[in-house]
């Protein structure tokens, strides 16, 4: 498809994308903020709140998969998505914790035993 050059990048967005949309546009919303009609409409518009629980939780029980795991596979990124957590946020366990950073150790102690 050939496009005409006095095409913004806006326009031939705008003009390629096939599928409908209820919110208004940028021009609307900045046209409509002067008459107070089209904020509510965006903010209608927002997602509804996530109901799971935050991504960043590494609770206790978390901590027991991953460390089963570790001792398993020997593999931090293996464990941290069995344990369903970024391997940052155990990471960031092991920095904060004494505890689990001595059964870190226990647990790829017994991942190499096992390895042999």
């Amino acid at each position: 498809m050939v496009s005409s050059p006095s095409l913004s990048p806006a326009q031939l967005w705008a003009q390629q994308s096939s599928a409908p949309s209820d919110t208004p546009s940028a021009a609307e919303v900045i046209g409509g903020a002067a008459k107070g009609g089209a904020l509510p409409v965006l903010i209608d518009a927002l997602p509804a709140d996530d109901t799971r629980p935050a991504q960043t939780q590494f609770d206790l029980a978390a901590q027991v998969v991953f460390l089963e795991a570790l001792a398993t596979t020997g593999s931090v990124r293996s464990a941290s998505r069995k344990a369903r957590s970024s391997h940052q946020s155990v990471y960031r366990a092991r920095r904060a914790c004494e505890a689990f950073r001595r059964a870190w150790d226990a647990a790829l102690l017994a991942a190499r035993e096992a390895a042999v």
